[in-house]
């Protein structure tokens, strides 16, 4: 244990005086039983965080979501929370630090019952990063539950807003780019929230998830999410998953999915007026995009019936 103390005296003393250091330092206090230098360390990093070099970030969070004393976590959460989503950050070092505070969390649930706890305290004045640390909740099965619960209360009381999500996502696509699958979950939250300015949400964050993966796999999983969507029978939740695929379709190419979009003029009978009217438009859509649309069969038959 002394031995410890002292390493520990001597690295807080180089991550204080030689802060391009702070990549091994925090390393190698990581792997030492800090005891009451923990706090020390952490308040070093907490003054450092705001102002140090993108390429810290990450071990910084990691350090704090590991290290940081009870007492210190609602401070370290107030600074993650402002850091994350900076465009300053650069793509690299802030996916690094979402991942780093995600994995950090999944260790310790503390840290990531407090950041809840922080999210539901001030849902009013939510800000970019907050939606990130929502995504990474949402990646982690313990919180998924609650985090469902807050997204869904905030969306109905008007908390997260179209300029929000954009500020938080729409600029940050490759940053975010290892959170698809919470990225689905929080789309799938918007698509059945009762709130209108949900409706808008759940069309960026589906165009978004679709721009975010090139791989072809992973957009078919997000055009096929949308049709399991549109066969739920549920009105408002059909017409919100059509709006989707045609705002998907009014900004990309969709024709190489055509084989799947096609196959909804076999359930034409079991939709309703407004809802067979979608489906022309999302055809006719795909295929004016892809200038194929003197050649589409479903195009000629929404002309028949006009």
């Amino acid at each position: 244990d002394a031995q410890h103390s002292t390493a520990a005296d001597v690295l807080i003393t180089l991550l204080e005086n030689s802060p391009e250091l702070s990549e091994p330092v925090l390393r190698a206090l990581n792997g030492l039983i800090l005891g009451s230098q923990a706090s020390i360390a952490c308040n070093t990093v907490l003054r450092a965080l705001s102002s140090s070099e993108p390429d810290h970030v990450p071990f910084m969070t990691r350090f704090l979501v590991c290290s940081a004393p009870s007492f210190l976590i609602p401070e370290s959460i107030k600074k993650m929370r402002r850091i994350f989503a900076q465009r300053s950050l650069g793509p690299g070092a802030a996916k690094l630090a979402l991942e780093e505070f995600r994995d950090g969390i999944s260790a310790r649930q503390e840290f990531g019952d407090m950041a809840l706890q922080s999210l539901k305290d001030s849902q009013e004045k939510f800000c970019p990063g907050d939606l990130w640390m929502m995504l990474a909740l949402l990646d982690v099965p313990s919180f998924r539950k609650r985090i469902e619960s807050l997204v869904k209360l905030a969306l109905i009381g008007g908390h997260i807003c179209s300029d929000l999500f954009s500020s938080a996502y729409e600029t940050h696509q490759h940053a975010l780019s290892g959170f698809s699958a919470a990225m689905m979950k929080f789309a799938n939250l918007t698509m059945y929230s009762s709130s209108e300015s949900a409706a808008e949400i759940s069309q960026k964050q589906c165009l978004l998830l679709y721009k975010m993966n090139d791989r072809n796999e992973l957009q078919r999983e997000m055009i096929g999410s949308l049709l399991v969507h549109v066969g739920c029978r549920k009105t408002k939740i059909v017409k919100r998953a059509f709006d989707c695929l045609i705002y998907i379709a009014q900004n990309v190419d969709l024709s190489a999915f055509m084989p799947f979009l096609g196959g909804l003029l076999d359930f034409l009978e079991s939709f309703e007026d407004e809802q067979v009217s979608q489906v022309f438009e999302l055809l006719g859509t795909v295929r004016i995009r892809s200038g194929q649309i003197e050649n589409d069969q479903s195009w000629r038959l929404f002309s028949e019936r006009s």
